[in-house]
């Protein structure tokens, strides 16, 4: 019997998934909360270069979403009209919900340890993009409560449970969580206008040819496929002040000695 590692096979599969686009040129909700100059740089058809274990782990998520998306209603499309108009009329936002049970339920797939979320509160700092994307689809159907629905891929990173007062180790368990929001009117209306925001911004770019001087949050620079051509000489994400001073003065006393 002889076996060989077949590169060819996995080479494949992964060129198919880089194919994969959903409404390339429209509005979605994912698009409008994420960093504007990454939706700019999509829109206006730059290439972005995606790592072969980011595209796995984009299909790794829509996996997990088909398995947990057990409720009678599922990848709900909407659309909406937002505040921002082309040509006279308002454009068009487009979003599919993961699923709808008693409430709008957003699914989420993460490696983190389900530790970091001690308490129910620790979601809102945790998980503020997924937060943000469940608080437009509320908005989308005037509803007040959501659900976030968190896959937890490998549990508790501790790997140890209490039984009978001793720690025992379990090892590395998957873990289901659920948070469920209660929303006031201005949560909604504040993530509707972070969206309106951004889809100004995004169109105003259009016209000038300028990226948006409007970025997302830190963790979406270290991840994003356009980081070849993003504005270099800005300063993208925040930075340590305080250390980048101490580091120049060091600098400078060692070019004095």
């Amino acid at each position: 019997m002889k076996v060989r590692e077949n590169f060819e096979v996995p080479r494949f599969i992964i060129e198919k998934l880089k194919k994969r686009q959903w409404r390339p040129k429209h509005y979605s909700v994912s698009k409008c909360i994420c960093c504007p100059r990454r939706t700019y740089y999509k829109m206006t058809g730059r290439k972005e270069i995606i790592p072969d274990e980011q595209q796995l782990i984009f299909a790794r998520g829509r996996a997990h979403h088909g398995v947990l998306e057990v409720y009678k209603l599922v990848e709900v499309s909407r659309r909406k009209d937002s505040e921002v108009l082309r040509d006279g009329k308002p454009i068009p936002i487009y979003g599919d919900i993961d699923m709808i049970g008693d409430r709008i339920t957003e699914i989420f797939t993460t490696t983190l340890s389900s530790n970091r979320v001690k308490l129910p509160s620790d979601a809102m700092d945790v998980f503020k993009t997924k937060l943000k994307q469940l608080r437009v689809y509320c908005h989308f159907e005037s509803e007040y409560m959501g659900d976030l629905l968190v896959f937890f891929l490998f549990g508790d990173y501790t790997r140890f449970v209490e039984v009978a007062g001793k720690k025992e180790y379990v090892g590395l368990r998957p873990k289901l969580r659920c948070f469920t929001f209660d929303f006031e009117k201005a949560d909604l209306l504040e993530a509707w206008k972070l969206v309106n925001r951004n889809i100004a911004e995004i169109e105003h770019s259009k016209k000038t040819g300028i990226p948006p001087f409007i970025v997302g949050e830190e963790w979406e620079c270290s991840n994003c496929g356009f980081n070849h051509i993003c504005l270099g000489d800005e300063v993208i994400v925040p930075k340590n002040t305080s250390q980048i001073i101490s580091e120049d003065v060091r600098k400078g006393v060692d070019e004095l000695r």
